[in-house]
């Protein structure tokens, strides 16, 4: 089977899995205030912050025992849960621990970890009782999954990994989508917590920050489809093992006048901000070449650091 032709299906393919893959029921959509929840008293300051700008939507479905879609003859079960907040599929979160898909020929499980970055990390895998480690941030494998080491794993070049591997094992075409299509979300849930528009998550519901309510469908096709595009990238260009252009990183933060060491996505946002106000060109004359530099560098330190 082409490869190609695999992976323009995944994409094709995955709206399809994702509205017919819910998970079990778990009540209606529920949307709160985010103040609805601050009776519990046990939060810091920055947590009672968080009540005040954010909406919280409770889970539709859950994976945690197990779903089995007779369509797909495709068992899942593992850390994950859907929200029916789009109007074209549903929303997955995910949070720690073992995610597994499980047809007649294959079986797949995937540890999922939460870095100290707060992003949602895929540790190791198996396939069929095949063990596979994580790529990080070079393109090397690491060797030993301590919690030093997580934070240094490269989620779209492990994911790239996965799909590649699959393809090693007789697997059935929509079981291959379906896994592909999730870890493709799993990227993007990432992209949408590091960039604030879910500003705190745990395994039973979301908070959305108060200025995506409106456009949060929006966003996250946007950071979808950013996600899509470097997956396809990697494959196609077959470079996911590739060795990392560090240069280039810093080249970006210092755009943004930031340390080559910067990290932090939050402290790379607010630079951009300060920095958009600085050269925006509604504001200041002959900055039109400065803020088109700046908006590159922020949409790929964006992500780089995302993924």
């Amino acid at each position: 089977m082409s490869f190609f032709i695999i992976l323009l299906l995944v994409f094709i393919i995955v709206g399809y899995i994702s509205d017919n893959q819910s998970g079990q029921s778990q009540g209606s959509n529920n949307e709160n205030e985010r103040s609805n929840r601050s009776s519990n008293n046990n939060h810091s300051n920055d947590d009672f912050q968080s009540y005040l700008d954010g909406i919280d939507y409770d889970c539709d479905g859950t994976f945690d025992r197990g779903f089995y879609n007779p369509e797909t003859r495709l068992r899942i079960k593992g850390p994950m849960k859907s929200y029916d907040i789009l109007t074209e599929r549903y929303f997955y979160s995910f949070y720690d621990g073992t995610l597994e898909f499980k047809d007649e020929n294959t079986k797949v499980s995937i540890r999922l970890v939460i870095s100290k970055d707060k992003r949602i990390v895929p540790a190791i895998f198996h396939i069929n009782g095949d063990l596979y480690k994580p790529v990080d941030y070079n393109g090397d494998f690491i060797e030993s999954i301590q919690s030093i080491s997580i934070n240094d794993i490269h989620v779209s070049r492990t994911v790239c990994f996965i799909m590649v591997q699959l393809e090693n094992y007789p697997i059935r075409q929509i079981t291959y989508d379906t896994i592909s299509g999730i870890l493709i979300d799993v990227i993007a849930f990432n992209m949408l917590t590091r960039n604030k528009v879910i500003i705190e998550f745990e395994e039973d519901y979301i908070t959305v920050a108060k200025d995506y309510k409106y456009n949060f469908e929006d966003t996250y096709k946007r950071f979808r489809d950013i996600v899509i595009n470097k997956i396809s990238n990697y494959l196609l260009n077959n470079n996911y093992l590739a060795k990392s252009h560090i240069y280039e990183v810093e080249e970006w933060l210092s755009i943004l006048e930031l340390p080559n060491d910067t990290t932090d996505i939050a402290i790379i946002r607010k630079q951009y901000r300060t920095l958009a106000r600085k050269y925006h060109p509604d504001l200041h004359h002959n900055t039109e070449d400065q803020m088109k530099k700046i908006n590159m560098a922020y949409d790929n330190l964006q992500q780089y650091f995302a993924s």
